[in-house]
């Protein structure tokens, strides 16, 4: 059986922590394009309450079409 120099086992450790770090970054910037979509989906759907909101207010009907 052939036995593994040091250097080799440093360099493997290194490879996997750079793969480790790799894939954090990843899923970092998936997480930040999730933020980012959904933070004007909010917007929309907050204006759109405040409007349900005024128009509650000035006395309109949403019940009914026209």
């Amino acid at each position: 059986m052939k036995k593994v120099r040091l250097d080799t086992w440093i360099q493997l450790l290194g490879m996997l922590g750079l793969l480790g770090g790799l894939v954090f970054v990843g899923v970092e910037m998936q997480q930040n394009q999730r933020i980012a979509v959904a933070d004007p989906q909010l917007g929309r759907s907050t204006l759109f309450g405040y409007m349900l909101n005024a128009l509650s207010e000035a006395g309109g009907d949403l019940q009914s079409p026209y």
